[in-house]
């Protein structure tokens, strides 16, 4: 009897010992399985985006290269579970990898404008569609005119004018953060023409305008464009008197300085508006 029951036990154990290798088994051909399942749904997304890439290949590069960063991600979440396959999905990812910095090259476009004597006029620089890095500009001749930086879209930084000789022409500094700029301009042969700031949040321009011997022809304050209080020495005929007449009293030289200020003043403008129109 004990050597009855001593066998059976051992077959029990045998039997439960069984029992426990086949649910490890069991449950390794599930891991295994699953682990398959799990490259096939990550093989077929790699595919699907292949796909995808194709059919926005009319896009434009910055969607495209969109496209390129979802398939590298996929790809190297494939060559975890697939490490067996390095060389194979190591190449893809050489491939798009090469395939997106392409596009983001297209992204970026110079184009070059030129005068009727085939001279280089402007050249200007975007990404995605809007103005992007330096663009610059030349006088017939070759002499630089501007240069302005752009991000976005939005002009940053300096702008900085020239006239022909060489000297500083006007120079604007763009504060995107404060929405505020500033504008100083020169006249040719170094004076200050005017200084002027424009605060965005409340549409204020503030100018401080001044003749070329130096002396300061008024000050104006816009808000939403329009004049809301001046001191304008060539307006007001007796301040005009008692503060600037009496430093020259050559009528023809104040003359002369007016119309030196305005035909300065106009080009100077007319070059800025350029440059603000652009963005």
């Amino acid at each position: 009897m004990r050597s009855f029951l001593k066998e059976s036990g051992k077959l029990l154990a045998n039997g439960i010992e069984l029992c426990a290798q086949g649910a490890n088994a069991l449950a390794d051909a599930a891991d295994e399985l699953s682990k398959k399942a799990e490259i096939l749904r990550a093989e077929n997304a790699v595919n699907c985006q292949l796909r995808m890439i194709d059919l926005k290949q009319g896009e434009s590069p910055k969607a495209i290269v969109k496209e390129y960063e979802v398939l590298i991600d996929l790809l190297n979440n494939l060559l975890i579970l697939k490490p067996d396959d390095f060389e194979s999905i190591t190449e893809q990812l050489d491939n798009a990898k090469k395939e997106m910095e392409l596009c983001e090259r297209r992204r970026y476009t110079v184009h070059d404008e030129y005068n009727p004597e085939g001279e280089l006029n402007k050249r200007i620089r975007r990404k995605d569609g809007l103005l992007h890095g330096a663009c610059d500009a030349w006088y017939p001749g070759g002499e630089k005119m501007w240069t302005a930086s752009f991000v976005k879209g939005k002009p940053v930084g300096y702008a900085n004018i020239w006239h022909r000789n060489g000297k500083l022409r006007a120079q604007i500094i763009f504060n995107p953060e404060i929405k505020r700029w500033e504008l100083t301009r020169w006249y040719d042969d170094g004076k200050i023409l005017s200084e002027e700031k424009y605060y965005e949040a409340n549409k204020v321009l503030l100018i401080k305008i001044r003749l070329n011997n130096g002396i300061c022809l008024g000050n104006l304050k816009y808000i939403d464009g329009k004049r809301k209080s001046n001191h304008y020495l060539a307006v007001i005929k007796k301040l005009f008197d008692i503060k600037f007449w009496k430093l020259s009293k050559d009528e023809k030289e104040i003359e002369r300085l007016l119309g030196v200020f305005q035909e300065e003043y106009e080009e100077s403008a007319k070059i800025t508006k350029d440059i603000f129109s652009m963005s």
